[in-house]
């Protein structure tokens, strides 16, 4: 993998991970508001739309836990990747240099 693709995954995951977050802060704002007096179902029918708001709210809520997991987890998969992408080519360029001293070294230039 090359470390733009990388940077780009790993952008992508740091904007899906601040979405998830927001959209999960906004899920907790709206099970509070649920939970509130002025929500209380006064029908039978009232009763049941709430109890199925609910229930699909903390199914929301378990699964956007579960993604907020999986993309930390990705993220610092990806920022591990790049580290070592980043010191395989650091270590490149130490021989590199090691080289080209050892060459002139060897063979320095007459003047």
């Amino acid at each position: 993998m090359d470390t733009k693709r990388l940077k780009n995954d790993l952008r992508d995951v740091n904007s899906s991970l601040v979405r998830i977050q927001r959209s999960y802060s906004e899920l907790l704002k709206c099970k509070e508001k649920m939970s509130s007096y002025l929500c209380e179902p006064t029908t039978s029918n009232l009763f049941e739309t709430r109890e199925s708001l609910r229930s699909k709210m903390e199914t929301l809520i378990a699964e956007h836990l579960a993604l907020l997991h999986q993309l930390e987890h990705e993220k610092e998969r990806f920022n591990k990747e790049l580290g070592v992408i980043k010191d395989q080519l650091l270590a490149v360029k130490q021989l590199e240099k090691g080289i080209s001293n050892y060459m002139l070294a060897a063979h320095p230039l007459v003047g």
